[in-house]
């Protein structure tokens, strides 16, 4: 998948329909952060295509799950090019998009450990209850 136009070369994720893997999100700069943020949305690598992405269990709410994953890569300052039916900006009832606000520090915070897994750190001034949450939620 070449990029074609001024459009396609600014694009970093491309959310779609395949006429042979259904939903799918392609990643035409291989962007090592969009590889990890998409197989974390569920899509999965689809063989001898080396930046498509093909939505794993379409058959449970693919739509909606894919119009969240386009929300949040955008969220997460990714430029985003999505058929209508998975752009959150085009679905109905939605508002104008919010503005951006600063982030202030996090309650918690996720990484991968190379011997723990994923850890989670929580500030010591949240309540006990983010604790027990994540404690209820493995």
């Amino acid at each position: 998948m070449l990029p074609t136009s001024a459009e396609e070369l600014l694009t970093d994720i491309a959310v779609g329909r395949h006429p042979d893997y259904g939903i799918v999100a392609a990643n035409p700069k291989n962007l090592a952060a969009g590889t990890w943020m998409l197989e974390r949305l569920d899509f999965r690598p689809v063989p001898g295509k080396p930046t498509l992405y093909a939505l794993a269990d379409q058959h449970r709410d693919g739509q909606g799950r894919a119009t969240r994953a386009v929300a949040l890569l955008r969220n997460a300052s990714f430029q985003v090019d999505a058929d209508a039916a998975f752009d959150p900006s085009l679905a109905s009832g939605a508002g104008p998009a919010p503005s951006r606000v600063p982030l202030g520090e996090p309650e918690v915070a996720f990484a991968e450990h190379p011997q723990l897994g994923i850890v989670a750190a929580l500030d010591d001034r949240v309540s006990g209850l983010t604790g027990l949450a994540l404690l209820d939620h493995g």
